[in-house]
Formats: structure tokens, sequence, C-alpha cells
């Protein structure tokens, strides 16, 4: 069978099977529906479809895609599943709970610990959508907030959330949120925020688009990135080594750098440094003027870069430029950051070889790393008995008074979703997997997400940060944090699941972590398609589908996994 599903669906519309798909429970105003079980590519191994679970009286769709043509029972009245989500007769998603999903994607496996943790999941990220009207919006609209404990999204949190899967639960809310972040001159945009890591709104961005085929928001898209870009070349570009100077993607406080940066730092903000007098000729005299140079940022310029050529290419417009500082941006990185000697990243260029949950992340996702230093990397990561800590090892000032740091040494759960995606994507399942569990079982523990963990305990823990020179305090550990939930969201989605979105595409290449048998998926849009999804082990089915989210239609999806 071809990986390609152009799903052209040609459906039976007799009486008996209308009726039948009513009585599934969909809606007699739904468009056609087409129920589609994808045989194993090795025909001699595995039947179209076993002829046990086609009984002749039953009606039977037929879809054809590509070459092969595929026959699927849709059944009237159900058996259900061990966990009662599908029905192991035509593999119909049975109806959800709506209390518990609040009309989002919805998902249940035989793993009860995963499966309650998607539900708190659920259960924060809606809690977090508020009226909010700022940057370019012009009215109070509903957009996502950064958490229970925030009353804005902050731009790189909602670039964070849109991206680890809200594009795909709320694609309205998902724009209104990025569009919050904005600023406009006349007809020019640009990325608002904190400004070290305002690109990373690109991806975001580069992802709602694809899941919604916006091409309005895609021109505005296009427009902040290329403006952005060009104030960041000009304010925190080093042309000396290809770099550029700011923080990290999550560290805006003090507690995130060595210790010669605290040195009676006169507040706990990372911009501390810069406003204490005795480091006036360390700072850099334009731009924002912090010196350091961060890995998570700069994989977040590299693919800034990769976007922009994306959407000009998407646009009619000259893509040449933009892949040329990718590939300069890239090399930059593995010259400045590549650290020969520990098989791994450093965490800031020339300063700080310790290592960046988010920074070792991205280099893996984004393709950054070479097949040889991401081995390398998979190999000589340290992950403490709750996970991957944000940075590791936690700095001296802190474990001289018996803690960690709030930026330094704790577990930070959109951070342990990156590594673990990292992980899944590059063939080391056990990575992803114990990430996955961990954040699991606090959400189910403590019926949310919070922001912030004790790496030796698994405690609620914010961490220790400077309040003012020589001025120690223990931080609080922010409730219902949006990005800690979506986090465990993209390891649904992306991972398990296996949705890879393309620009006019879907792919689903699902895995099921050890001791899972079986998940349902339902709900899940991308561009015109709707699909409703069963993974089961063992079962002779396809293991991968792609399909073209141009064309409209629901589709009901049975996949294996070995």
């Amino acid at each position: 069978m071809k990986s390609l599903f152009k799903v052209c669906l040609v459906l039976l519309l007799s009486v008996a099977l209308l009726s039948c798909i009513v009585a599934c429970g969909d809606d007699e105003t739904t468009p056609e529906i087409t129920t589609v079980t994808p045989t194993n590519p090795n025909p001699d191994t595995n039947p179209t479809t076993p002829s046990s679970t086609v009984a002749d009286s039953e009606p039977v769709t037929t879809v054809t895609q590509g070459e092969a043509t595929v026959t699927a029972p849709v059944c009237a009245s159900h058996t259900p599943s061990t966990n009662g989500s599908y029905c192991t007769v035509c593999y119909t998603v049975l109806e959800n709970n709506e209390k518990d999903y609040k009309n989002m994607i919805y998902f249940a496996c035989d793993n009860e610990t995963l499966t309650e943790a998607y539900k708190v999941a659920i259960a924060d990220i809606t809690g977090n959508i508020v009226n909010y009207g700022a940057g370019v919006l012009t009215s109070e609209v509903p957009c996502l907030m950064a958490g229970a404990d925030y009353d804005t999204p902050w731009t790189r949190d909602a670039a964070i959330n849109v991206w680890n899967g809200f594009a795909l639960m709320n694609p309205e809310v998902s724009k209104n949120t990025l569009l919050s972040v904005l600023k406009r001159t006349g007809s020019q945009y640009q990325i608002d925020g904190q400004y070290w890591d305002a690109i990373i709104w690109s991806i975001g961005a580069y992802q709602l688009i694809n899941v919604t085929h916006d091409m309005e928001f895609a021109a505005i898209a296009q427009n902040a990135i290329t403006n952005s870009l060009k104030r960041f070349e000009r304010e925190e570009y080093d042309a000396k080594d290809g770099l550029f100077r700011g923080p990290a993607v999550y560290g805006d406080g003090i507690a995130g750098y060595p210790d010669h940066y605290a040195v009676d730092a006169p507040n706990p903000g990372v911009g501390g440094f810069k406003d204490n007098p005795a480091n006036a000729d360390k700072i850099i005299p334009i731009g924002e003027g912090l010196p350091m140079k961060a890995l998570s940022t700069n994989c977040c310029y590299y693919e800034a870069y990769v976007i922009q050529a994306k959407l000009n290419a998407m646009l009619g417009k000259d893509t040449t430029v933009p892949l040329q500082k990718a590939e300069a941006m890239k090399a930059a990185i593995n010259k400045a950051f590549w650290n020969e000697e520990k098989g791994t990243y450093d965490y800031l260029a020339y300063e700080c070889d310790y290592q960046e949950a988010i920074g070792l992340g991205f280099v893996l996702l984004f393709g950054i790393a070479d097949e040889r230093q991401t081995a390398l990397v998979l190999q000589n990561t340290q992950v403490t008995e709750n996970g991957i800590a944000i940075v590791w090892p936690c700095f001296d000032r802190y474990l001289a008074l018996g803690g960690y740091g709030r930026h330094a040494g704790v577990i930070w759960p959109h951070g342990q979703a990156f590594w673990a995606r990292a992980c899944s994507q590059n063939g080391y399942r056990y990575g992803y997997e114990y990430e996955m569990f961990l954040m699991a079982e606090k959400a189910v523990r403590d019926g949310q997400f919070y922001e912030i963990y004790h790496p030796d305990t698994g405690a609620v823990y914010g961490g220790i940060q400077e309040f003012g020179p020589n001025n120690f305090g223990l931080w609080g550990s922010c409730a219902h944090q949006t990005w800690s939930a979506t986090g465990y969201v993209s390891l649904v989605y992306y991972e398990l699941l296996g949705a890879e979105i393309g620009e006019k595409s879907v792919t689903f290449k699902p895995y099921l972590p050890e001791g899972v048998n079986e998940a349902t998926v339902s709900g899940f849009k991308v561009g015109n398609m709707t699909f409703d999804i069963v993974i089961t082990r063992g079962t002779d089915t396809a293991t991968t589908a792609t399909f073209d989210t141009t064309v409209e239609g629901t589709v009901r999806l049975h996949l294996s996994v070995n």
C-alpha cells in the first residue's frame, strides 16, 4: 500500500448504510463519513480484511486510496473495547464524555494514568481561556493565558502552546492568542514581548497555518517574522560568530545563569545583570545589551529562517536568502555549541557547558545535529529521577543553600516534553516514555499540571532565586500551567498518535508505549479532514497512513502498532 492516502471517498449511500451511520452517534447533517481500515502493505502475509469481521449482511463502505481498495464494516450495534472507547468489530470511536473533554479532541487508552492525565490537561487548558484584548486585536476575544496565575498569554508561551497542540484543539482561539502578542505600525507587523526569544512565535504560527490553511494569517505571519528578523539582526546578531545574543527560551530569571551573572543582582529578572552598575563594561552597546548566547534561542532563530523560507514559498516570494541564513545558523550553532569532549551541546556558548533541556530538544527536533551528534546527545544526556532538569547541573549558589535554582536543576514539564519528543523522533522510545509517564503521574496525583517540580522528590517546587543582592528566597510553582499541560498533549498527538502535519497533508505513524495495547482519538481535525482513529497493537492493519488535508471529509481509521 502506498503511504499517500488521497481520500477519494466512494460512499455507498443506501438507506441501510445511512441509518447505520446515524445509529453510531453521528448527526444526520454530518458530511459524508468514511470508515477506513487500511491493510498491512504486504498482502501476502495479511489479507485485506479478515473474513471473520465482515458478515454478509453488514453494510460496507469502500474507499479507493491510490492503488488499494479497502473495505471495512460499519455495525449498527457495537461491541465495546475493554475501556469502552471503540468498537472491536468496526473500530468506530464511541461517544466521548463531553463533560470531561469540553468538545475538544478526545483521547483514551488502556492505561488509566495516561488517559486521566489527558483529561487533567484538557481541564487546565480550557480553564485558561479568557476574554483578552491586546496586540493587534481590536476587541476582547477568547485567548489562551499562560496559566491560572497569569493575566496575559506571554509571547513564548503563546507560541509553545499553539505549537504543542492547541492549534489542533481550538484554531480560532490559537489565532486570537498569536495576534494578541503582535504589534503593528501601519501595514507592518512585528512580534512583541520579551525580545530574546520572541522569534519562537514563528513556530507556533507556522503550525497553526498548517492546521487551518489560513492564507490570510499566513501573510500576516510572513510579514511579522520578516520584520522581526530584520530587527533582531540589527540589534542582537553578532557577525563575528553568526549567533544571536540573549537569554534562553524559558530563562527570564537570573536563576537560569551562572554565578557571575547573579553577583549583586538588584532584582530577580535576567535583566538584573544589566541593571547592576558593576557590570557596565560587560554590557553590549547595541540592542538590549545582554551578552550571553543561549543554545535554545539560537535554535529558534535557525527554525525561524526555515519557516520564513516556507512561508515565502507559500506566498510566491523568494526563498534563497532565508535558506542561506538558516544554513549559516546551523553551521554557527554546531561550531560554537558542540562540545566534542562531552559529546553534547553546551548551554551558553563559550561560558557554560551545562546541559539545557529545551536547547537539546530543539537541536534534535530541528535537525541541527547530524546523525552522529544525535546519537551522542541521546547517550550522554543526564536525566534525574523525576525527569530531565531544565538546566543541569544546578549552579553552586543554590546548592550551597540546600536547594535548586528556579531555572536550574528543577523540572519544568514543557522542557520534559520537548526532550521527550526529541527522544521519540530519534528512535529512543524509552526516553520518551520515561518523561511522559512522569508527567502523567504528577498531573494525576495533583489534579493539575504545575509549573515546576523538585528533581529529587517530584514534589511541587518553585526553586530558589535572588530577590536582590545576597537575598535568596523560595519561589512558588504556578498552578494550572498551560505549557505544562500542552507539553503533555504534544506527547499524545505527535508521538503516541504520531501525527506529522504538513502544509497540505497529515501522516499518522502511531507508537504505543510499553504496556499500552490500544488507544483512541476522535475529533482530530487538520485542514478540511476530521479523523476518528483507533490504534491497536499487533493487528493486521497498516502502521502508517497519509492524507491530503485539502480534501473535505471525516475518516474513521484503524492503525496498528507492531
